[in-house]
Order: structure tokens, then sequence, then C-alpha cells
């Protein structure tokens, strides 16, 4: 007889975090804790692989470089 009360009782252990688990899935989710900061030198990271990528054709302003071109869409973000 007192097996099977502990077994009900880690059942019932088992069922309530599920349910608590569950409630918060209804409200949205809390914000994440942890905030992404970028890389300071993002920029000059990021230009080094457009001119890689696109090379001579490359306009003089690196931040106006077309994507229409796939196939060179691609190997750029493939790089980052």
């Amino acid at each position: 007889g007192a097996s099977r009360k502990e077994e009900k009782e880690v059942e019932a252990d088992r069922a309530a975090p599920e349910k608590e688990r569950n409630e918060p899935s209804l409200i949205c989710p809390l914000p994440r804790s942890r905030s992404y900061l970028p890389p300071k030198n993002l920029q000059s990271c990021l230009e080094s692989h457009v001119r890689e990528v696109f090379g001579p054709s490359l306009p003089e302003d690196w931040q106006q470089t077309p994507l229409q071109e796939n196939r060179l869409k691609h190997r750029l973000l493939a790089r980052l």
C-alpha cells in the first residue's frame, strides 16, 4: 500500500512542472536577459568581406553594393 501512494505522489510531482511549463507559453515569452553586443569592428569586418567577394566591381561606397546577383550575395552571406 505504501509504495503505490509514493508512486502517485511521484507522478503528481512530474505532472506539476509540465503544467507550469505549459501555462507561460500562452503569454509572450520573457525577453532574454543577455543583450546582443556586436563586435566593435563589425563594420570593418563586413567591409572586408564585401571587398573580397565583389572585388573590382565594387562601387566607391562599399555600402551601396547592389546585391541582385544571387551567386555573389550567397558567397557574401556564407562568409558571415
